[in-house]
């Protein structure tokens, strides 16, 4: 029988999510604050999303902040790079996102392949109960069509009564 093995998910789930990740090429440094925030704006939005990747998505902000107190102070060269942490922490915020919803639809598909398997269990119970009924029903019919045949005919006294 079909059957989803919760390893095999989260597997499957962590794959999808390095993928995404190392697909995206890193962009210049000055792209990553407007990056970082609109990811940081787009998940904020979605409160299902939000909820999962809450811890992200603070790092996130807190490294902006700290980006802007360091830019402020004339740090510019720090204040890139934790454009870049924020960037970062940011998209783990939305990879954990896709994660999650990953890994709901995979519980959703996995419920629907049991309820499909249990079906298909069902199903063939009840063809293998028609067989064999059918099967004594033949059976019956055999043993009334033997004994259907018509008597033999009394032997005749010849006196009639």
């Amino acid at each position: 029988m079909f059957t989803v093995r919760r390893p095999a998910v989260a597997a499957l789930v962590a794959a999808f999510a390095l993928a995404a990740s190392a697909t995206r090429a890193d962009s210049q440094a000055g792209n990553d604050r407007a990056a970082a925030q609109a990811l940081i704006d787009s998940i904020s939005k979605d409160s299902p999303r939000a909820t999962v990747a809450r811890e992200p998505l603070a790092r996130a902000t807190k490294a902006l902040a700290r980006a802007s107190e360091a830019s402020a102070a004339g740090d510019h060269r720090h204040a890139s790079r934790l454009e870049a942490v924020a960037r970062k922490w940011a998209e783990t915020a939305r990879d954990l996102a896709r994660a999650a919803e990953a890994e709901r639809q995979a519980e959703q598909l996995e419920r629907r392949a049991h309820e499909l398997e249990s079906k298909l269990i069902r199903a063939r119970a009840l063809v293998e109960e028609t067989v064999a009924r059918r099967g004594r029903a033949e059976q019956t019919l055999q043993q009334l069509g033997q004994g259907a045949a018509p008597p033999a005919a009394p032997p005749s006294s010849g006196t009639k009564k």
